[in-house]
């Protein structure tokens, strides 16, 4: 087996060590390199990608470490890496002699080795714990422990706070009936004396209020009538005032009705006239006739008729018809006749259209008569709805001022009782109202105090369950890594008395560990405590922990190391060690410090050299 080193852990450039199989005796002076080779070795086993800067050359950048072993190469490189100010090294392994972090703990024991740095029983606990693999579950048992703690040590405070809100409950009922009590007896002084009358008069008073409140209201409305009333006398008076103004069209009108009425009254008498000439003209007519038959007899008619003519006294003119000769007289007549006829139609003609136009006349007559009539009857009617209305609101007027004399009354009434009233009473009564807004007050603050109460008491309820659950987990997780520590403890001590027994390291007879994971030693038949062991005597001890670690858990792991811890070791004792560590691994490697200061690195094999050595 050969392990090369470079550039790293104090070595500078390359350097190779070659070891055979059983013991190997790596013997140099002090600060020579010897705990540098354990350290390489050490890194091979490690898992940690960064080491401290220490682990390369000064100076150099990067290193390399390298075992060949079985055909096969194991190495890993070394560089320098800067973080700011901070200057570590990184490794970068290309193979690694185990994956389990465990084996560095267990097959090298040197000054890093957590039982040479303190032998206790808790660091053995722990040794024992962290090569058993339960690290992690005894982390978990740790994390539920403490959060187990934690809901415990709030659970308490809660109870706390419980006990010390316990008094509200009772304290809030008991104010309650405190108060009740009060109430009682300030409604008992109510009802008694002026207090009483009071009350009564201010229930008169509410009433009296109230109707003034509905009288206003009533008068509001019929305020609001009067107002309607009045618009409406002012709109039929405006409508008057326009018809009034109109009386000159309406007298116009008249005036004309009664001129056609009076040419009406002509054209009737012209009528008459006409007819009285057609009798006439009739009468002629038959006379002329006459007259062409009988000469003579008709003659002596119209000379009667010419005597007196009936024209003449008619119209009372001298038409000297009688002057005329008969044959003439015939012919004006006709021609009067005719005349007559057209002055009969045209005055009849007159007549008709003066006829349409009276009535005409009249009907305009009577529709403006009838406007007229409408706008004085609405004009009397709003006139009356006033005056209704002026009525009702003089009325309501008088109510209310009533209603507020008695008011005022009512009030002066209620000044005066209220001033006859008690004073001790009053006293009284403002000393209970005080003391139940006091008691209001402290319940208020009772009331929030007893929901704090509930509600830390159902938080209380909540962390017992979740607790309960947790001591539940707790305790399992406890049990399961109890059983594989216990289980472990019982393992090292079969293979701790097996190492003793083999080593027969002189004077100690007992290596266990107990039930309370606390070391058991005798030593020359007597107890000895680990704090009683000499430097020599710990280092012996981790030593033999550490083997009987690897018998139990990898008994087939090619390696054990061991740094300059042996120093102290008598010769017997450290060759009989030695035989027997060579048998329980297939190489052994351990180092010794040389008495030659002068000399360098020197690897014995077997332990026939060293006892030759």
């Amino acid at each position: 087996m050969k392990l090369m080193i470079e550039n790293a852990y104090g070595l500078k450039g390359s350097h190779t060590f070659e070891f055979d199989k059983g013991l190997n005796i790596i013997s140099a002076p002090n600060a020579s390199g010897s705990s540098s080779i354990i350290k390489a070795f050490a890194t091979l086993l490690n898992q940690e990608l960064l080491l401290s800067r220490e682990a390369l050359y000064e100076g150099a950048q990067v290193g390399r470490i390298a075992l060949s072993f079985e055909g096969k190469t194991y190495q890993c490189e070394l560089k320098r890496i800067a973080n700011g100010a901070k200057v570590s090294v990184g490794v970068s392994r290309t193979s690694s002699l185990s994956n389990d972090q465990i084996v560095k703990d267990i097959v090298v024991v040197n000054e890093e080795h957590p039982l040479v740095k303190s032998l206790t029983d808790e660091s053995i606990r722990e040794y024992l714990q962290h090569i058993a693999r339960i690290d992690s579950l005894y982390s978990q048992m740790l994390m539920r422990e403490r959060t187990l703690m934690d809901k415990k040590s709030k659970l308490e405070a809660i109870k706390q706070d419980i006990k010390r809100l316990a008094y509200a409950p009772a304290r809030l009922e008991e104010l309650n009936s405190k108060k009740m009590k009060a109430l009682m007896e300030k409604k008992e002084i109510e009802a008694k004396g002026p207090i009483a009358d009071v009350k009564e008069l201010r229930g008169e008073l509410k009433k009296i209020v109230d109707k003034i409140n509905s009288t206003k209201v009533e008068l509001e409305s019929v305020k609001t009538d009067l107002a309607a009333a009045l618009s409406s006398i002012e709109a039929n008076s405006q409508a008057l005032a326009s018809l009034k103004k109109d009386e000159r069209s309406l007298e116009k009108i008249a005036k004309r009705e009664a001129e056609i009425k009076e040419e009406i009254a002509k054209m009737k008498g012209s009528t008459s006239v006409r007819s009285r000439l057609v009798a006439i003209y009739n009468a002629f007519a038959s006379l002329l006739n006459d007259a062409m038959k009988n000469n003579g007899e008709a003659e002596e008619e119209l000379s009667m008729i010419a005597n007196g003519c009936p024209i003449c006294s008619l119209f009372k003119v001298d038409c000297n018809l009688g002057d005329i000769p008969i044959n003439e007289r015939h012919k004006l007549i006709s021609h009067m006749l005719i005349e007559t006829k057209k002055v009969r139609d045209k005055l009849t003609k007159s007549l008709d259209e003066l006829n349409r136009e009276l009535a005409t006349i009249a009907g305009e007559k009577e529709r403006s008569l009838n406007e007229l009539k409408k706008v004085r009857e609405a004009l009397y009617e709003a006139k009356r709805r006033q005056k209704e209305a002026q009525e009702k609101a003089e009325a309501l007027m008088a109510v209310l001022r009533d209603l507020k004399r008695s008011e005022a009354d009512i009030k002066k009434r209620i000044g005066s009782t209220e001033e006859r009233a008690s004073q001790e009473r009053l006293i009284k009564m403002e000393k209970i109202s005080k003391e139940i807004g006091a008691i209001t007050a402290q319940e208020k603050e009772l009331k929030k105090l007893c929901e704090t109460l509930e509600e830390k008491q159902r938080e209380a309820s909540e962390l017992e369950k979740n607790i309960a659950t947790l001591e539940s987990q707790y305790q399992l997780l406890k049990d399961e890594y109890l059983n594989k520590l216990h289980a472990a403890r019982r393992l090292f001590n079969e293979k701790a008395m097996e190492v003793i027994r083999n080593v027969g390291y002189k004077g100690f007879e007992k290596l266990q560990i107990n039930e309370n994971f606390e070391m058991e030693m005798k030593r020359n038949g007597m107890p000895i405590f680990l704090s009683e062991l000499s430097t020599s005597e710990a280092n012996a001890i981790a030593i033999l922990i550490s083997l009987a670690a690897k018998i139990a858990y990898f008994k087939a792991f090619p390696l054990f190391i061991i740094d300059t811890i042996t120093t102290h070791f008598d010769p017997s004792k450290f060759l009989k060690f030695m035989d027997y560590l060579s048998s329980q691994s297939e190489y052994t490697i351990v180092t010794r410090l040389s008495p030659d200061e002068q000399g360098g690195i020197k690897i014995l094999h077997g332990l026939d050299k060293i006892m030759q050595k």
